[in-house]
């Protein structure tokens, strides 16, 4: 998108529409990318970030309704998350 005199690249809108820092935008672009739900370990892994961060950055996606939280029981404990 092509704003007078500034280039706005999509990951900045939707940051900004949605009021998202620089980890949730990243969490919920890696979501919006797969096909299939995902764990907190392996977001954990697959973005290289601690576990707690992921869980902090899912309950914002989740309470500001950009993410679905899709309750499985796992084996190990937890849950899938999809965008």
């Amino acid at each position: 998108m092509d704003l007078t005199c500034k280039q706005i690249e999509p990951r900045d809108l939707i940051k900004c529409t949605f009021g998202l820092n620089k980890t949730e935008l990243e969490l919920f672009l890696f979501l919006t990318k797969g096909k299939k739900c995902e764990t907190v370990q392996t977001l954990s892994k697959n973005l290289k970030l601690d576990r707690t961060t992921i869980q902090k950055s899912l309950k914002n996606l989740l309470e500001k309704e950009i993410i679905d939280r899709r309750q499985d029981n796992l084996d190990n404990g937890g849950y899938f998350v999809t965008a």
